[in-house]
C-alpha cells in the first residue's frame, strides 16, 4: 500500500487489494474512503500544493490483485482533496509487439502541470519457451486539466532508479556489478542527456563531460595530423 501527506499533514493511503483511497487527519482520525478504478495497480501516489491527489500505475486485466496481469495501458487518475475524481488518463504506444506500460514516478510543478515517467516493457519471444523482457523509459507531461502536452517513448533503457524534479528533469542511478560502481545520468524533460557521472567504491563523483570533451579533442587533433587506421592498417592523412 502507498501513502502521501498533504500540506496540512493529512494522510492519503491507497489500499491495493480493495482499490480504496482513504484520507486521515494528522492525528489519525479517519475522514473518508473513496473507491478508485477497481482495475488499477498503483505504482506511485502523490499530492500537489492544492491537495489534488494523483495515482499512477497501470490497469490490470482482472479485478483480482492475485491474478495481476499487467496490460498495455498505463493509467493516471487525479482526485480532489475530498476524493472526487477530476480526470483520468490512459497511456499507450502504437507499436505492434507485446508490451506493458506502467507509470512509475510523478511530480507536479507550481503551475499544476504533471510530469511523469514510466516503463514500456516489450516481451519479444526468442523461443517457444522463453520470453525476454526489454524495457524503455517513457516521458509524459500533462496539463492541469489532464490534456497531454508531451508523450515521448525514449530509447533509454529502463534500468536502475529514477528521480524527478518539479521541472520534469530526470536523474537515473544505475549500479554496475563490478567494484561497487554507480553511474548517474541527468536528462531534461524531453529525454536529452545533460551530463553523466560515476562513483567508484564510494569515491567522489567524477564527472564525465570534461573527460569526454578531452577525448573528442584528442581524436580531432590526431585526425588533423593523420594516423594509421587501426582497423585497416592504412595511413590516413586528411591533407
Amino acid at each position: 500500500d502507498l501513502f502521501c501527506v498533504d500540506s496540512s499533514g493529512n494522510f492519503f493511503t491507497f489500499v491495493e487489494n480493495r482499490s480504496i483511497l482513504n484520507k486521515m487527519t494528522s492525528d489519525g482520525n479517519h475522514l473518508w474512503d473513496q473507491e478508485i478504478n477497481p482495475y488499477i495497480h498503483c505504482s506511485d501516489l502523490i499530492v500537489d500544493e492544492l491537495d489534488h491527489v494523483y495515482l499512477g500505475g497501470y490497469l490490470r486485466t482482472s479485478k483480482d490483485p492475485i491474478n495481476d496481469f499487467s496490460s498495455p495501458t498505463a493509467y493516471i487518475v487525479r482526485t480532489t482533496s475530498a476524493g472526487q475524481n477530476t480526470w483520468s488518463k490512459t497511456i499507450e504506444f502504437d507499436d505492434k509487439i507485446d508490451r506493458v506500460n506502467n507509470v512509475t514516478k510523478m511530480v507536479v510543478n507550481k503551475d499544476g502541470c504533471l510530469y511523469a515517467i514510466g516503463e514500456h516493457k516489450s516481451l519479444i519471444q526468442d523461443s517457444e519457451s522463453e520470453r525476454t523482457p526489454n524495457s524503455w523509459l517513457f516521458l509524459l507531461m500533462l496539463m492541469p486539466d489532464g490534456q497531454t502536452e508531451r508523450q515521448i517513448l525514449t530509447d533509454l533503457s529502463y534500468e536502475g532508479d529514477f528521480y524527478l524534479d518539479c521541472s520534469g528533469n530526470i536523474v537515473q542511478v544505475k549500479a554496475l556489478s563490478w567494484r561497487d560502481t554507480l553511474i548517474v545520468s541527468k536528462y531534461d524533460n524531453t529525454g536529452e542527456r545533460q551530463w553523466m557521472a560515476i562513483t567508484l567504491s564510494g569515491d567522489r563523483l567524477r564527472f564525465f563531460p570534461l573527460f569526454l570533451v578531452g577525448i573528442v579533442d584528442w581524436f580531432a587533433k590526431q585526425r588533423k595530423k593523420g594516423r594509421v587506421n587501426p582497423f585497416t592498417g592504412v595511413w590516413e592523412n586528411p591533407t
